[in-house]
């Protein structure tokens, strides 16, 4: 998934998309088959806008089908899932919660949401 290539002075990280994306999306398979609560999962960030480099992290949009209580803990139990070699966020959101956003003109939810794409 990571590929490392190295000269005598410097050394360049690149990604593999394609592997990256097929263990991405069944880690979340497999999440959203243990977890009912899981409504949603969007890619967001570099990876959704193709413009991933080697140092590239996974941020991921969840949402639920309530607003979480305790978000924290919504990210901890979620992590858990994704084992990758690259670093992965998570932003967990209950459904209504973000769609209200969207509609009252919420910013960074309509960015999201334009610059996501479905898992």
């Amino acid at each position: 998934m990571l590929r490392e290539e190295s000269s005598d002075s410097v050394t360049t990280i690149s990604i593999d998309r394609s592997e990256l994306l097929v263990r991405l999306r069944e880690c979340v398979s497999s999440m959203a088959r243990d977890t009912a609560a899981v409504v949603a999962v969007r890619l967001l960030g570099s990876l959704a806008r193709n413009s991933e480099c080697g140092t590239s992290d996974v941020d991921l949009l969840v949402l639920l089908n309530e607003t979480p209580v305790d978000r924290v803990e919504w990210i901890r139990r979620l992590l858990g899932y994704f084992d990758l070699p690259v670093g992965v966020d998570l932003l967990v959101y209950g459904a209504r919660e973000f769609e209200e956003g969207i509609e009252t003109g919420n910013v960074a939810f309509r960015r999201m949401w334009g610059e996501s794409k479905p898992l």
